[in-house]
C-alpha cells in the first residue's frame, strides 16, 4: 500500500490522488484501509518517516575525515543531507506542503529523527568544544532549512546549497 501510494503521490500529486485508488492499486478492499483507520495524510507521514530512516542510516555510516577543521566536517555532513533530500526533491515537497495534516504521533516520531539526523552535528560542536552546543546546532539546522529551499525553488544542487552556507556555518563555529 505505502509504495503505490508513493508511486501515485510522485506521479499525480498529492491531491489528485484517493485512498480508494491506493486501495484498488495496491490490490486490497477500501474498506480495510479505513478499518484500519489509515489516511492519505497518514500514508504520506509513513513514506517521509521511512525516508528519514533511510537517511538517518546513510548519516550514521558516513565517515567524517578527523584531520579537517569542524567547518569542513560541518559541511560534509551537510551535503549529504543536501545530497539526499534533493534525490527525494519531490516527496521532500509533498512533506513540507501536507505534513501539517500529520498526527501528533507521526510529528513526534518526525522530531525525534530529526533529533537523531544532526546527532553529527551536534557532536561536532562537542568536539570542537564550542560552547554554547545547542544553539549552534539549531542554527546550522536552520540554516540548512533555509538553503534547503534553493533546491526546492531554484533548482539548486548540493554544492551550490553548499556554497550558500558556508559563511554562515563559519560563523556559527567561531569559538
Amino acid at each position: 500500500m505505502l509504495a503505490v501510494a508513493r508511486q501515485l503521490f510522485l506521479e499525480r500529486g498529492y491531491d489528485s490522488v484517493g485512498m480508494r485508488e491506493i486501495a484498488q492499486n495496491a490490490g486490497i478492499s477500501p474498506a480495510l484501509i479505513y478499518r484500519e483507520g489509515w489516511t492519505k495524510a497518514d500514508l504520506l507521514a509513513e513514506l517521509v518517516l521511512a525516508l528519514n530512516d533511510e537517511q538517518i542510516a546513510g548519516i550514521e555510516a558516513m565517515p567524517l575525515p578527523e584531520d579537517t577543521s569542524p567547518i569542513e566536517r560541518v559541511l560534509a555532513v551537510l551535503a549529504q543531507f543536501f545530497a539526499f533530500d534533493i534525490a527525494q526533491l519531490q516527496l521532500r515537497r509533498l512533506g513540507a506542503a501536507y505534513g501539517w495534516l500529520w498526527s501528533a504521533d507521526q510529528e513526534a516520531r518526525c522530531a525525534k529523527q530529526l533529533k537523531e539526523l544532526i546527532e553529527p552535528l551536534r557532536q561536532i560542536v562537542i568536539d570542537a568544544g564550542l560552547d554554547p552546543v545547542e544553539p549552534r546546532v539549531e542554527g546550522l539546522s536552520a540554516i540548512y532549512t533555509a538553503a534547503f529551499r534553493d533546491a526546492v525553488f531554484a533548482n539548486a544542487d548540493a554544492a551550490t546549497c553548499i556554497e550558500r552556507i558556508r559563511p554562515t556555518v563559519a560563523i556559527l563555529l567561531k569559538p
